[in-house]
């Protein structure tokens, strides 16, 4: 007997903003993940917006989560063309901001950054369920 992995997979695209990443994030709620996913989901949607409009450019985000029951997997796509991944640092411990990618890693089976050349890339984030 063979049987094939279930595999779910929910795409939603919003402005490049931070009412649009509070819409995606909410959005994806609805599709009831655990809560790992939607800190990474709140995490990289929030690192988007900042980093991508910092860098003046307009556009969508687009998240994806998929499922397949051993993983989930958090995607999100914005504008900014970087050509290394982001980092880790360990801020400053009076910092009110820093962490993101930390609390990322420490919950993620992986991280990766899928370039679109010539604007653009995707942040893959993989959790084990």
């Amino acid at each position: 007997m063979t049987s094939t992995a279930h595999r779910t997979r929910t795409t939603f695209r919003f402005p490049l903003t931070p009412l649009g990443a509070r819409t995606a994030r909410r959005a994806l709620a609805e599709t009831a993940p655990p809560d790992d996913v939607l800190l990474v989901a709140g995490e990289l949607l929030a690192n988007a917006v900042q980093h991508a409009r910092r860098a003046g450019r307009l556009g969508l985000l687009t998240v994806t989560a998929s499922d397949d029951r051993t993983t989930y997997t958090v995607e999100v796509t914005d504008p900014r063309p970087d050509t290394h991944p982001p980092t880790a640092a360990v801020p400053d411990l009076t910092a009110e901001s820093g962490r993101g990618l930390l609390l990322v890693d420490a919950l993620a089976v992986s991280r990766e950054i899928v370039p679109h050349p010539p604007v653009g890339k995707t942040v893959r984030v993989t959790l084990a369920t």
